[in-house]
């Protein structure tokens, strides 16, 4: 199937970019305050936002990498890994690695960098062993699965959050990549199968509108799975819409399993 997201590559751009940035400051101030990891929370979420929006474009090298950087972070930010300057070392490696591949992912290149070896030192750190006995031998480069010239292309979700406007400081064209970012962050974080994913194209290929509700219910609410059905029943039977996904889950959200909000990706 040739889908074409091009028109998404400036938004994932700007949200790498962004993510990258704010890793690579957070990181800088955990090396002079190891003891200080508060940031990592920060770092985390970055990385795992990173993940999901190179994941949904079809970069499944940059999110299986960012996956095992996320193991390392987890445990830092759970007090079960001391952060050492072996640690900083091996993050900071890790960082320029991912950055790299990035950047191949935008410029459609394959960069000569040694993802394995980067790989191993993050598993020896996770298992508590010695990260110089761990590197293996570089491989050849091999081609990356993800790295085309038609990056594969995904519909595009209503930003959650109140859209941005252009004001005096920003212009049409900045507020309009300032909700693609926000609308490619809210649809990462919702962690789509393959199967949803599938879903999703097959439904912006048919011309249906896509969107990502977030609802609200007020604080003292009474019976808040009948509110549930409620609105599911709204959806699909009055408006004619589709639930793609619910977060949480719907069997969570009958059982009260969440505290006042949750969201739908719908399409209509």
């Amino acid at each position: 199937m040739d889908i074409d997201l091009s028109e998404y590559m400036d938004a994932y751009v700007d949200g790498c970019r962004e993510n990258l940035d704010m890793m690579d400051k957070m990181l800088l101030a955990l090396e002079q305050n190891p003891t200080e990891t508060a940031g990592v929370n920060d770092i985390f979420r970055a990385a795992h936002t990173l993940k999901g929006m190179s994941a949904t474009m079809g970069f499944e090298k940059i999110a299986h990498f960012t996956h095992e950087m996320e193991n390392i972070l987890d445990k830092i930010r759970n007090n079960t890994m001391v952060v050492t300057p072996e640690v900083i070392d091996v993050l900071f490696e890790s960082f320029d690695v991912l950055r790299t591949l990035v950047n191949d992912s935008i410029d459609a290149t394959e960069s000569d960098v040694n993802v394995d070896g980067t790989v191993a030192k993050l598993h020896a750190l996770a298992d508590g062993g010695s990260v110089a006995e761990s590197v293996p031998a570089p491989s050849p480069a091999q081609p990356s699965p993800e790295v085309n010239s038609s990056p594969a292309s995904i519909p595009e979700p209503q930003p959650v959050s109140e859209p941005v406007t252009a004001s005096a400081s920003m212009s049409e064209e900045e507020a309009s990549m300032e909700n693609d970012i926000r609308a490619m962050n809210d649809l990462a974080e919702m962690e789509l199968s393959d199967a949803e994913m599938a879903s999703l194209i097959e439904a912006a290929q048919k011309g249906n509108n896509t969107t990502i509700l977030t609802i609200t219910l007020i604080q003292d609410c009474m019976l808040k799975s009948a509110r549930v059905f409620m609105i599911r029943r709204a959806i699909e039977e009055e408006e004619g819409g589709t639930i793609l996904k619910a977060v949480p889950s719907f069997d969570d959200l009958e059982e009260e399993k969440f505290d006042n909000s949750f969201k739908l990706l719908v399409y209509t």
